[in-house]
């Protein structure tokens, strides 16, 4: 298993892939029934319609890449002096950002506000 990041998305699967430029989407999904759309008596499959839409990675503050690597827990403190707790989280699309997760097990969270922080504190782990 590769742990090299996914550098396309399709638009309509959402499948990510590792290709680096946009293009249709290579897939092939099931035929889902046109009145409800259910998959369930799925008995042929077709292509996707989507295309493979490039990761805009460009966003993503370099400074939080360790923490989301190591999932260790950070304080950081913004420029109005409040401070803040949290593990960091990556969200998914084509434009990813750095989200604010309050708890290990907790999915999803807050866009986290990369230009405001001034210092980022690594804290203790705890069993």
């Amino acid at each position: 298993m590769t742990n090299k990041p996914y550098k396309t998305k399709c638009d309509t699967c959402y499948q990510p892939t590792w290709y680096e430029v946009e293009q249709p989407c290579k897939r092939t999904i099931w035929q889902s029934c046109d009145a409800c759309g259910s998959n369930e008596n799925a008995s042929e499959q077709k292509k996707c319609p989507g295309t493979l839409k490039i990761i805009d990675t460009k966003h993503l503050d370099p400074r939080f890449e360790q923490y989301y690597k190591s999932g260790q827990r950070i304080e950081v403190t913004y420029k109005w002096g409040e401070k803040e707790r949290f593990y960091i989280g990556k969200s998914t699309g084509w434009t990813p950002c750095w989200l604010t997760t309050k708890r290990k097990d907790s999915t999803g969270g807050t866009a986290l506000l990369c230009d405001s922080i001034t210092s980022i504190t690594p804290l203790d782990k705890y069993k």
